[in-house]
C-alpha cells in the first residue's frame, strides 16, 4: 500500500458524535499519523509520517489549529463552503507537492529519475542501497531494489501527478484505435498500469510459468494474487486476446470468444487443484483461494454486453475496462461532492 495524500473526511465522522468531538478526533487522528516513527514506510521506501494530510470540515473552524500547533505540520485543513473544485485542488495541490519531494529526496539519496507523462520514472541507481537514506525515503526498505528484472519494469513508476490518470487513459483508447496491435503491447500496458486490473504493485504476476501433472505447462497472461498474509483470498486470472477479436456473430457467441473462454477456464481448473496446492504456495505465496477468470477482448461498442458464461468466465471488452477505470477513481470524488450537496 502507498498513498501521497490522505483525506480525513471529518465531516463523516460527525455522522457518529458532536461535531466538537469529530473535531478532536480528526485532529488527534492526524497528530497519531504525524508521530508513526520513521521506521514506518510503504513497499517504495517512503516514510508514512512524510505523507500529508487533509482534514475536510464544513467551516474554517480546522484551520485556527493547523495554522499554529507545530504538532499538526504537514496537516492541512479544508472547508466544504468552496465547493467542489476547491477541494479537488486542495486534495491535487498536496500529492502533487509531496510526490515533487518524494522524486527530489530520491534523487537526492542515489536514484537517476526522468518525468514523463504524469509520472516520475526510475532509470538507474548510483551508490549501494545501505547509504541512500533521506528524511522522506529510506531506500533499504524499497522493495524494488529485491525485485526480478521483469518485476522492475512494472514498477519503475514513483509517483504521478494527477494527469497521470487521464493520460493514461487517453493513451488507452488510442491504443484500441490500433487495431494490428499484438496483444503483448497490452501485456506491457497492464504491467505498468495496474490499477487497470485493480491490481496493487505487489500483486501482478505476469506469464507465470504452471506446471500440469501431464508434463504440460500453462502460461496465462496475468494472474493478480493477494499479498501473501492478507486477508483477502480473491485471486484474478485474465487472458488477453486482441480488441478486433469479434465476441459475437450472427448465431450468438463467436468461435474466438469460446476459445478465449475455454483457455482461461483451464486456467481456473489448475488454480482449484489441489494436487497443485504446493506449487501456487510457491508462486504465489497462498496456497488456497477464490479464483475469479476474466478474458479481457474485443469492443463493447461493436457487441452486446457480454456476461459471465457457465465455465465460471467473464469477457470485458477493453472499453469497457478504460469506463470502469475513469468510474473508479471519479466515484470517491463524485461521492464527496453529493454530501456536500446534500448538506
Amino acid at each position: 500500500m502507498e498513498a501521497q495524500v490522505i483525506v480525513v473526511d471529518v465531516l463523516s465522522i460527525a455522522d457518529h458524535m458532536p461535531g466538537s468531538d469529530a473535531i478532536l478526533f480528526g485532529l488527534n487522528l492526524a497528530r497519531a499519523l504525524k508521530r508513526i516513527p520513521d521506521s514506518s514506510t510503504m513497499l517504495t521506501g517512503w516514510r508514512w509520517n512524510a505523507v500529508p494530510i487533509v482534514l475536510l470540515w464544513r467551516d474554517d473552524a480546522l484551520q485556527h489549529f493547523t495554522a499554529f500547533d507545530p504538532t499538526l505540520s504537514g496537516v492541512t485543513a479544508c472547508s466544504v463552503l468552496g465547493g467542489w473544485e476547491h477541494i479537488y485542488d486542495v486534495v491535487a495541490s498536496q500529492a502533487v507537492s509531496f510526490a515533487e519531494r518524494v522524486a527530489q529526496h530520491m534523487m537526492l539519496a542515489g536514484w537517476d529519475l526522468v518525468f514523463d507523462r504524469g509520472r516520475w520514472h526510475r532509470v538507474r541507481i548510483r551508490g549501494g542501497i545501505a547509504s541512500m537514506e533521506t528524511a522522506l525515503y529510506d531506500a533499504r526498505a524499497d522493495a524494488y531494489a529485491r525485485m526480478s528484472h521483469a518485476q522492475k519494469r512494472m514498477y519503475r513508476s514513483v509517483a504521478s501527478t494527477p494527469d497521470a490518470i487521464g493520460e493514461d487513459l487517453e493513451a488507452f483508447e488510442s491504443m484500441q484505435k490500433d487495431l494490428r496491435l499484438l496483444e503483448i503491447v497490452y501485456q506491457h500496458f497492464f504491467e505498468r498500469h495496474a490499477y487497470f486490473l485493480r491490481a496493487a504493485r505487489h500483486e501482478m504476476y505476469p506469464h507465470p510459468r504452471l506446471i500440469t501433472g501431464q508434463g504440460g505447462t500453462l502460461f496465462p497472461d496475468i494472474v493478480v494474487s493477494p499479498i501473501p498474509g492478507s486477508l483477502h483470498r480473491d485471486q484474478n486470472v485474465a487472458e488477453l486476446k486482441r480488441p478486433r477479436m469479434p465476441l459475437y456473430g450472427r448465431n450468438g457467441e463467436s468461435a474466438a470468444s469460446r476459445r478465449g473462454r475455454s483457455q482461461t477456464a483451464g486456467y481456473g481448473r489448475w488454480m482449484s487443484d489441489p494436487s497443485y496446492a504446493a506449487q501456487r504456495q510457491r508462486l504465489f505465496g497462498i496456497s488456497s483461494m477464490r479464483t475469479r477468470l476474466t478474458l479481457i477482448a474485443g469492443l463493447l461498442a461493436s457487441s452486446s454486453r457480454p456476461a459471465m458464461g457457465p465455465d465460471g468466465v467473464r469477457v470485458r471488452p477493453y472499453d469497457q475496462l478504460g469506463d470502469d477505470v475513469e468510474f473508479r477513481h471519479s466515484a470517491p470524488l463524485d461521492r464527496i461532492m453529493r454530501r456536500l450537496v446534500a448538506s
